[in-house]
């Protein structure tokens, strides 16, 4: 698997995976459910480039973040994992009809034979100010290109030079502002006061069901993740910002300490 997610990062190739936890290491627990990837999801392959990771918490948000997920991936040329967790993937669970006119597909910027033709000399990996180029598809009419592992030029051949790597990371990674400029701000469930009690996924739905009117009176705020994706830079820049009072924080998830909590801190487990 993360080889694959590195090729799709190098190659800037749109790609869904869909990681449902359970408890590790190794075989681990493979018939319990747990929380423990949200690093690795975050982290997977070599090198930096940027990655989407969602993380739906009920079968309604699975529905629906499924397609925001292949959204993601196209408009942004780059890997997105949906992130459930074995309890959420294997559950049975009565919801309304899913409306699917709130999907609406955005293939961003997905070339066509007409658009080719009057492209002179296309370049799949063209220089642009938030790092997406213009993508053909496979057997388009000009539209040829080479999608591999190795590092590259703006037309797609091998290039290992210091300044050709040093403009194509930096292009990569400039889809990491625009990745954290589309999604929205986090939800919150209660008072915007401390204690804040957060997490996300599966559990978070459970805390807002589990905590009582009296907790609002006490001022706890609850942190929910439902309509949000976490990119890699989530936790720190929007829910600290989101919630710049709270004092005292509470981290729900079902793994032990080190995932949610240092991610949303910024600091290594």
């Amino acid at each position: 698997m993360v080889e694959a997610v590195g090729m799709a990062g190098m190659s800037e190739t749109p790609v869904v995976i869909v990681l449902g936890q359970r408890g590790g290491p190794s075989t681990g627990l493979p018939t319990r459910t747990e929380q423990g990837d949200l690093l690795f999801a975050i982290n997977a392959s070599q090198g930096e480039f940027p990655k989407a990771v969602i993380a739906p918490g009920d079968a309604e948000e699975c529905f629906y973040f499924a397609g925001e997920a292949f959204n993601t991936a196209e408009k942004f040329q780059t890997p997105v994992i949906l992130l459930t967790d074995k309890f959420l993937a294997e559950s049975f669970e009565s919801t309304g009809k899913f409306d699917q006119n709130k999907i609406k597909i955005d293939r961003g910027l997905l070339l066509d034979e007409k658009k080719l033709a009057q492209t002179k000399g296309y370049k799949r990996y063209a220089f642009t100010e938030n790092g997406v180029s213009p993508r053909s598809l496979p057997g388009m009419k000009g539209g040829l290109y080479r999608a591999q592992s190795y590092e590259h030029r703006e037309d797609s051949h091998f290039d290992e030079t210091t300044e050709n790597r040093m403009l194509m990371v930096e292009k990569r990674m400039r889809k990491l502002k625009a990745i954290l400029d589309y999604f929205p701000k986090p939800k919150l469930s209660g008072e915007t006061r401390t204690p804040l009690q957060d997490g996300w996924g599966m559990p978070i739905n459970f805390t807002i069901n589990l905590t009582t009117p009296a907790y609002y009176v006490n001022s706890t705020a609850h942190l929910w993740l439902g309509d949000d994706a976490a990119a890699s830079d989530f936790p720190r820049r929007k829910s600290r910002k989101s919630f710049p009072n709270a004092k005292t924080r509470f981290s729900w998830k079902t793994t032990p300490p080190g995932n949610w909590a240092c991610s949303s801190r910024n600091k290594p487990a």
